[in-house]
């Protein structure tokens, strides 16, 4: 009987992402998710809409968290900042993050196409696997938006504040998800040994 009812949720998009959602619900936001979430700003309907594509990861959903791909980008502390909280809206929805910034993105640069077309991975190690692949491979796909994140936070005043509620929030999630990748702590510990040198280098004071 389980098995008949696994099968038919599976063939109904909307009964198969609220099953999935429910399973991996840990707080009470996501049933403001569910039942239809309004910003203070627009009143428009904070929606979950999953697409299917290709045949990859059919028993995951993959929750994309895109910027500079066709969407206006802000500057890096603030892309930051929204970042952490979609990467928490993932985790709510039970869904597998893929985190990339593309072309349109402030930060991207040609120069490193050979190395990455993925501007965070100029920076950091991907979230997730689901990173190195397009789109149109997944069987199960949403994307983020930014709506998504006004259930953590009103940000009516487009304010960096972070609400003391949500502070330890966004510390583990860039604990969990956030990792400089070995380019970038090479040039970090570059950096600072060349600083301590140039000081170990700089007469000493007058007495």
């Amino acid at each position: 009987m389980l098995k008949k009812l696994k099968e038919f949720i599976k063939k109904h998009d909307k009964l198969y992402v609220i099953a999935k959602s429910i399973k991996g619900i840990n707080d009470k936001n996501l049933v403001k998710i569910i039942k239809g979430y309004y910003d203070y700003n627009y009143q428009e309907e904070c929606t979950l809409l999953l697409e299917h594509n290709g045949d990859f990861m059919p028993d995951r959903i993959i929750y994309d968290i895109s910027c500079g791909e066709g969407l206006k980008s802000a500057g890096f502390c603030a892309e930051m900042h929204h970042l952490l909280y979609r990467l928490k809206f993932a985790e709510e929805i039970n869904a597998v993050p893929r985190v990339r910034w593309g072309e349109d993105m402030l930060y991207y640069d040609h120069g490193m196409d050979n190395i990455t077309k993925n501007a965070f991975e100029y920076y950091f190690e991907p979230v997730s696997d689901a990173a190195a692949y397009s789109p149109n491979e997944f069987k199960n796909y949403i994307r983020s938006n930014i709506k998504h994140i006004y259930i953590y936070q009103n940000m009516v005043n487009k304010s960096y504040k972070i609400e003391d509620i949500n502070f330890k929030m966004l510390a583990d999630m860039y604990k969990k998800y956030i990792h400089l990748n070995e380019r970038t702590k090479t040039f970090i510990d570059n950096e600072i040994d060349n600083l301590l040198n140039r000081c170990k280098q700089l007469p000493p004071p007058p007495p």
